[in-house]
C-alpha cells in the first residue's frame, strides 16, 4: 500500500527535499528533476527557490519512496520535481504521485502545467498517457512546456471535500 503525505511546512518541506535529493544517481537524472538552475551536489537550501503550495512525500512500509511538489495560484498550478526512490521506480509511484498532484491542483485550478525535457523519455510518456498535452518546447534545453486541463466539473462542495484530505492511500502495482 502506497500513501501519499502532503506536506505544508517549510521546515519539513525542506528536510524532505533534501530527502529526495539523496535518490538522485547522476548529473544528468539531476538535470530532469532540477532543471539547468542548479548543479549536482550544492547546498539544498540554495536549491529550494520559492514556496511550494505543498510537498507531496509517497510511502511504502513506513519507506519514503516518492516525492512531488505543486506550485503556483489559485487558477494555474505547476507541477515540478516528481521523482521516485531508485528501488521503486517502475512501480506506479510517479504515476500515482502524479494523480495524486493533478487532483489536488484541480480542486482550485482550472490547468495544471509542467516542463519536462523531452530526453527524459520515461517522464515524458508517462505525462502523455495521464492526459497532459505538449503546449511547446523550448531551445536549446528541449524543455517540453506540458498542460492539463481540469477534468472535473461538478460542485464546488465536491472539490472542497477533497481538498481537506491531507493524506491518501493507493494500491501499487
Amino acid at each position: 500500500m502506497l500513501e501519499i503525505q502532503t506536506i505544508h511546512d517549510r521546515d519539513h518541506m525542506l528536510a524532505t527535499l533534501a530527502q529526495a535529493a539523496a535518490w538522485v544517481e547522476s548529473e544528468e537524472e539531476f538535470k530532469f528533476w532540477s532543471g539547468l538552475d542548479y548543479q549536482f551536489g550544492e547546498p539544498i537550501e540554495r536549491f529550494h527557490p520559492g514556496q511550494p503550495l505543498e510537498v507531496y512525500l509517497a510511502w511504502v512500509d513506513g519507506r519514503a519512496v516518492g516525492y512531488a511538489e505543486l506550485h503556483g495560484t489559485r487558477f494555474e498550478k505547476l507541477l515540478a520535481r516528481v521523482l521516485c526512490h531508485p528501488e521503486y521506480r517502475g512501480h506506479s509511484v510517479g504515476r500515482l504521485l502524479t494523480e495524486h498532484a493533478c487532483s489536488r491542483a484541480f480542486v482550485e485550478g482550472a490547468i495544471l502545467k509542467l516542463f519536462c525535457y523531452t530526453e527524459n523519455t520515461h517522464a515524458h510518456r508517462l505525462y502523455l498517457n495521464l492526459g497532459f498535452s505538449e503546449d511547446e518546447i523550448q531551445y536549446p534545453e528541449l524543455l517540453t512546456r506540458m498542460s492539463k486541463l481540469n477534468p472535473i466539473i461538478g460542485p464546488r462542495n465536491f472539490h472542497e471535500n477533497s481538498w481537506e484530505k491531507s493524506n491518501a492511500h493507493y494500491e501499487l502495482k
